[in-house]
């Protein structure tokens, strides 16, 4: 019980992780794409580093949060406006446009952690001392 903790606790905090860079690389690179891969991969590399081993898993972890994110940013409403008035708008507020980016966090991250919740414990690697 204690290393699904340590696997749930490693993701959730991966998840954290990726919100914050994928929120800054979206903000310095004006495309959402790198904010995607960086919540389908930073979790990912957490749950290896917490000890999940199998290429499987991991892949179908970062699937499920890439998913996630994906659809969730896809689903955001569209507002058509000119050039200069998108210009104008986001001139003073960075995140106006943008504001989805944390929705799509939001599932991303329970989609992960339900990826790592179902992962069988014998898939993953221990670091603790076998039982005396």
């Amino acid at each position: 019980m204690n290393r699904r903790f340590r696997l749930l606790g490693s993701c959730f905090t991966g998840c954290i992780i990726a919100s914050l860079a994928g929120l800054w690389l979206m903000l310095t690179f004006d495309a959402p794409v790198f904010a995607a891969l960086a919540a389908g991969l930073i979790p990912c590399a957490a749950c290896w580093l917490a000890g999940i081993r199998d290429p499987k898993q991991l892949a179908k972890i970062s699937a499920y949060a890439f998913i996630g994110w994906t659809l969730t940013f896809a689903l955001q409403p569209a507002v058509a406006q000119s050039a200069a008035s998108h210009a104008q708008r986001i001139a003073g507020l960075p995140l106006v446009g943008r504001e989805w980016h944390i929705p799509a966090t939001v599932v991303s991250t329970l989609l992960a952690l339900i990826g790592t919740a179902f992962c069988p414990i014998q898939n993953s690697a221990s670091n603790e001392l076998p039982a005396a």
